[in-house]
Order: structure tokens, then C-alpha cells, then sequence
């Protein structure tokens, strides 16, 4: 037991560091988000013009974004703004 003793006076004081948490977010609260959330998918029989392709491009890059997130963004506003029209 002596080696112990020598042991903790080199190492001085431990500190005891922060203890662990358990979750507050119940299993319920965790599906709702992600039912929430909209997954995005992909599909490859889409198609859209050129010309408009290539403004979104030019439009993301100068925005410095990704070019799917300027394209979601003009479809929700443009489904937003119909629906307010069409009631």
C-alpha cells in the first residue's frame, strides 16, 4: 500500500470532473422531431428547364449556397404564396 500513498502525492489533488447526465428528452418528444422533419428525396424523372437550372446556379453560388437549398426555398415560397391566393 505504500506505492499508493507515494502515487498520490506525486500526483497531487484529483479532480473529479463533471458526472454524467442521463437524457431529459422522453422517447415521445424524440419521434415527434423527427416525424417533423421532411426527408428529402431524390428523383431523376424531374425535369426542368435549362435556363432556370442555370439562373439557380448563378443565384446559389452569389448566395454561397447549395443549389438544392435555393431550389426548396423558391418551391416553398411559391407553394406558400398559391396557397394564400387559392385559399
Amino acid at each position: 500500500m505504500a506505492a499508493k500513498r507515494d502515487l498520490s502525492k506525486q500526483l497531487g489533488q484529483v479532480v473529479q470532473g463533471q458526472p454524467y447526465r442521463l437524457s431529459t428528452t422522453s422517447v415521445e418528444e424524440k419521434v415527434e422531431a423527427e416525424e417533423e422533419e421532411v426527408q428529402p428525396i431524390q428523383r431523376d424523372n424531374a425535369k426542368i428547364r435549362r435556363d432556370l437550372i442555370k439562373e439557380f446556379k448563378m443565384l446559389a453560388v452569389k448566395q454561397d449556397r447549395k443549389l438544392y437549398e435555393v431550389m426548396e426555398e423558391a418551391l416553398a415560397e411559391y407553394l406558400t404564396r398559391d396557397k394564400d391566393t387559392n385559399g
